[in-house]
């Protein structure tokens, strides 16, 4: 049986601690925007796939506010790898396709995309597996995917993969600004201030979503 979105919201609130109301209010907004499959509510709802489960985790990391979840959706379609402090060539030598199948010009939400998507069909777990000779141990991938509140900066790290380690930084290109930004005209003056953070969650909640996908991935075969 497929995962809907209360699965998802649902597997999600367990691993972020956040109100399941929250989440439903994030994804609410996504579908208003055009930002999420489209289908009924909860039991009855359409199939939620790695992307809607990008665009989600995007929100909530990006933005906070659930109000502002398609504003941040959209601030980070518009991130492309920032080349100097990125590992060269990206995610391509960690040898999982889902990744080699990125562009060399993608968003973060389209890099987390692919990463849910390999945690879903196995490729992740499988490219984690600790070879000792002949033995293939069990292996787990550390995954930090970070994105800056308020702001538009994001970071995707993954760590024992084929035994190799990249990471890359997303940024805004300044052609790509709008001017000025929309987060930033939806602050009131008085409440801006000088603090910002960096929210962050690790492979726990990549590979819950992965596991809760893989339904959806196994059914298709």
């Amino acid at each position: 049986m497929a995962a809907d979105s209360t699965d998802l919201i649902e597997a999600m609130s367990r691993s972020l601690g956040l109100p399941a109301v929250s989440l439903a209010g994030y994804l609410r907004h996504l579908a208003e925007a055009g930002l999420r499959t489209k289908g009924g509510r909860g039991r009855h709802g359409a199939s939620m796939s790695p992307r809607d489960a990008a665009y989600l985790l995007t929100a909530i990391l990006g933005g906070g506010q659930v109000k502002d979840a398609a504003l941040t959706v959209k601030r980070y379609l518009a991130t492309l790898p920032h080349a100097d402090t990125s590992s060269t060539g990206g995610f391509r030598g960690l040898g999982i396709a889902e990744l080699k199948r990125l562009p060399l010009r993608h968003s973060f939400p389209q890099a987390l995309e692919a990463v849910i998507a390999s945690a879903a069909s196995g490729s992740l777990m499988r490219a984690s597996a600790l070879r000792a000779g002949k033995e293939t141990l069990p292996g787990s991938p550390m995954i930090e995917v970070m994105a800056l509140s308020p702001g538009t900066l994001g970071d995707l790290r993954l760590s024992g993969i084929n035994g190799k380690t990249a990471s890359v930084r997303y940024w805004t290109p300044p052609g790509k600004r709008s001017k000025p930004e929309a987060w930033q005209a939806r602050i009131p003056v008085e409440a801006r201030t000088d603090l910002q953070q960096y929210r962050k969650v690790s492979e726990a909640t990549v590979l819950a979503i992965g596991q809760l996908l893989t339904r959806e991935t196994s059914s298709d075969d």
